[in-house]
């Protein structure tokens, strides 16, 4: 909207804000990018606009993919709302997004809201979690911002809550909001996600799912919020008719009670310590180098820390970091969803250099100590060389989509997936005339595409793993497919033993498999049923020692014998997801999680 435009509508919403009643249009996953969906939309802004709400509160899943086209295409139609729209993410809009998550906030001014009118609070909160598929999670760095604008408020508040999924099991730390929620007098929580109107109780606080705007085989629509006389009403209004079907009065709910923090006790051969917390999202984990532990979070900050967790240096950046810290030669490099590629001494952290290439990076660099150079795989669809000598970059095109995933360097090749539903050979001498050999696909949905994944490799065949639920043996000079099954009910979590006799595959529903390999087949040599739950957090499986380690997203690390699959310690970081693991000395692991914390995991080996 145009300035003058803005502040026409602020103006309007002061002044209404003296008026006697509360009501705003509540709409919720419009889809943007399928089907009908754009028309469906049009159709609830022009029906918002006819009913003359104060303002309008969208609970998330904007868009299908989290496109920039998709989130551009959906702010186009939302600049006709005549009134105040407030805005949050859903897993839409993050799992998928080629901006890091940049281009939400850069198309609606934040991922998050809070504003008083009248008697009430109103604050919404993303849930989608950056990258990551599976469920919910609120985000240290927006419980710390809730935290103080809570603080400010007295205890007789009455609070409207809005998020995308359910504050229960659906959002893994949900019990961070109810119990924050039950200080005050009254609050009601609205949801969207499930795409149906449901009356809803999270732990003892009321609350309500929405329909989504969607169409479909029904009609479009959207619900009608009103808060009148100590009464809340929902009324939904589609293209046909309109009808009331959920009241509910604005007083305290009896029998809500403080929900404990989850705890576990770790086995007694392991021990875990929390060395540092960031208070922001951690999004891919940390690298241990000369005793050291370098690392970096969503919030722009780098640290290099102890393994006690003193601070050598910290830095902070006015970007998102998806990237592990690289080490090579004097330099900690890390990859910015800026676009900009960061040169840092590792002693002191002062910046050397800063490259600026361009568009998003959530890829994490790789470096070629045979060229002195670093790779590093963009969202523009580019490889980008930079020179350590003289930090000059080459770039070349290899596709129209992003990469997520670090890139396998094997044989003076890359072998990395794309989101373009493919998996890439490009040699170390790219260029513009051959930008890699071969690419590989068995499945052309864009949700299955094998861009999460790191792949590994015998020496032979590439082996890759996708949300299709298949594992694909590819062999490594034509790229032809080897075999391929979807035997191990796979999802994008892959290791390989140090012998490279076997992978393991972590299964998308509770399952661990060790997979024997050949050239041509593949052999189940075992399983084991852990409490993974379903389980899509893509992580690497690593092997040391004769034990295969796992990270899962119900915040578990767990040791198994590589032998039998028996487990021989399970540790617990928290609910948040783990990122991957990295090794620190013979008896230690360095692990991260999406609340930014940063554990040393000290287990005691037996003979």
């Amino acid at each position: 909207m145009k300035k003058v435009g803005l502040i026409f509508l602020f103006t309007l919403f002061y002044i209404l804000s003296y008026s006697q009643n509360v009501r705003f249009a509540w709409i919720t996953d419009p889809h943007i990018g399928s089907p009908n969906a754009d028309k469906d939309l049009k159709n609830v802004v022009q029906s918002i606009n006819q009913n003359k709400f104060d303002f309008t509160i969208a609970t998330g899943d904007i868009t299908e993919k989290g496109l920039n086209s998709e989130l551009e295409e959906t702010n186009d139609i939302f600049q006709n709302l005549e009134r105040p729209l407030f805005i949050i993410p859903g897993n839409h809009d993050t799992k998928w997004s080629e901006s890091g998550c940049r281009k939400f906030i850069e198309s609606f001014g934040d991922n998050k809201f809070y504003f008083k009118y009248k008697n009430f609070v109103f604050i919404g909160l993303n849930t989608g979690i950056p990258l990551r598929g599976g469920g919910g999670h609120f985000e240290p760095q927006d419980l710390k911002w809730l935290d103080e604008k809570l603080s400010n408020l007295p205890d007789s508040t009455k609070i409207i809550f809005a998020c995308h999924h359910q504050p229960d099991g659906e959002v893994d730390n949900w019990y961070e909001i109810t119990n924050r929620l039950l200080k005050f007098d009254f609050a009601f929580i609205i949801v969207g996600h499930g795409h149906s109107n449901r009356k809803y109780s999270f732990a003892g606080i009321p609350g309500a799912m929405g329909r989504s705007t969607l169409s479909k085989n029904k009609t479009w629509g959207y619900n009608s919020f009103e808060i009148f006389d100590d009464n809340i009403s929902i009324t939904e209004i589609n293209a046909d008719t309109s009808f009331l079907w959920h009241e509910y009065p604005i007083m305290k709910p009896e029998g809500a009670n403080i929900t404990p923090i989850p705890k576990f006790e770790n086995s007694t051969d392991v021990s875990v310590t929390e060395v540092f917390n960031t208070y922001s999202t951690i999004a891919q984990g940390a690298t241990y180098s000369n005793n050291f532990i370098f690392f970096a979070d969503l919030s722009g900050n780098v640290y290099s820390i102890t393994q006690s967790g003193k601070i050598i240096w910290e830095q902070n950046f006015s970007t998102a970091f998806y990237t592990k810290p690289l080490m090579a030669k004097n330099y900690v490099i890390l990859a910015g969803a800026d676009g900009s590629v960061y040169f840092l001494n590792n002693r002191n952290g002062k910046i050397i250099n800063q490259v600026k290439l361009g568009n998003t990076i959530i890829s994490t660099p790789v470096y070629n100590k045979h060229e002195n150079s670093i790779c590093i795989f963009s969202n523009d669809g580019y490889i980008n060389k930079i020179s350590l000598t003289d930090f000059n970059s080459l770039r070349t095109k290899i596709t129209s989509m992003n990469f997520e995933s670090a890139p396998l360097m094997l044989d003076n090749n890359f072998y990395i997936g794309s989101w373009d539903n493919y998996v890439y050979k490009v040699p170390f001498n790219f260029s513009d005339e051959k930008p890699f050999n071969w690419k590989w696909t068995e499945n052309k949905n864009f949700y299955y595409s094998p861009a999460v994944s790191q792949p590994v490799s015998d020496g032979i065949n590439l082996y890759v793993t996708a949300p299709d639920k298949h594992v694909s043996a590819i062999d490594l000079n034509s790229g032809r497919t080897i075999w391929r099954t979807n035997a191990y009910n796979s999802w994008e979590s892959i290791g390989i033993s140090n012998d490279k006799l076997n992978i393991f595959i972590k299964g998308v529903s509770d399952t661990v498999y060790c997979i024997s390999i050949s050239s041509n087949s593949h052999k189940l040599i075992w399983k084991v049923d852990l409490d993974l739950g379903i389980d899509t957090n893509p992580t690497k499986i690593l092997e040391r020692n004769g034990r295969v380690y796992v990270a899962t997203k119900k915040g578990y690390v767990y040791a198994l014998n590589i032998n039998s699959g028996e487990i021989i310690w399970k540790a617990y970081l928290g609910t948040a997801r783990v990122n991957n693991l990295e090794f620190a000395d013979d008896k230690s692991l360095i692990a991260t999680n999406m609340d930014g914390k940063v554990y040393l995991i000290t287990e005691e080996l037996k003979d």
